[in-house]
């Protein structure tokens, strides 16, 4: 299936849209800021946005939703085990010298009995802890692909655990569990280039 990757925002997070090519139907994965650019490009790729998923709370992965949310009347959502930190977004945007938002009000129904509501689009949501208590991977075995937020990034990279509820420990894990995907799985990061399991074995 078609990955579109957007990047956006002052962080450069990567806002994925993940589409099925007979239907045109998307997910919108992250999308971190800048709402009328992602917007521009729903458009001219003549896509159809069913839901919004989350693979953290942090801020840079979500502000452009609300107004993804109220343009394309679609829902938002998170695992539950990010709430809090979902709603601390805005604490963390005064902390950085940032202005306050209107923030989404996600779903907590992104976890491991989630099912695609796309039909061409068959994943499964995998628990990946560390980053922050509630991340998690959108694995699809079918298509060979893994959007991982900021659980791994290319060339060794890993998610940083000093900010509220970061937990080296279960972060470990959870790269241990996305390292032991197929080789030729594609890693589709929060940020930076994409990579593949087999690439980041040789830094873990």
């Amino acid at each position: 299936m078609p990955i579109k990757t957007i990047i956006v925002g002052p962080i450069q997070t990567n806002c994925y849209l993940y589409y099925s090519k007979k239907t045109l139907e998307t997910i919108i994965i992250d999308p971190g800021e800048e709402a009328k650019k992602i917007i521009k490009e729903i458009k001219s790729l003549k896509l159809k946005p069913k839901k919004i998923l989350l693979t953290h709370g942090h801020y840079d992965h979500h502000l452009a939703a609300k107004e993804l949310q109220n343009h394309f009347n679609i829902p938002a959502l998170i695992n539950s085990n990010d709430k809090q930190i979902f709603q601390d977004s805005n604490s963390m945007l005064v902390m950085y010298g940032k202005e306050e938002r209107i923030l989404a009000k996600p779903l907590l129904k992104l976890d491991e009995k989630y099912k695609s509501p796309i039909k061409d689009l068959e994943f499964q949501i995998m628990k990946t802890p560390g980053h922050t208590p509630g991340g998690v991977v959108i694995h699809s075995k079918k298509d060979k692909i893994a959007f991982v937020g900021d659980t791994i990034f290319a060339h060794g990279g890993v998610g940083r655990t000093d900010l509220k509820g970061g937990d080296y420990s279960k972060l470990k894990n959870s790269i241990e569990k996305i390292l032991s995907l197929p080789n030729e799985t594609i890693l589709y990061p929060g940020h930076g280039p994409k990579t593949t399991v087999l690439d980041e074995k040789k830094y873990h």
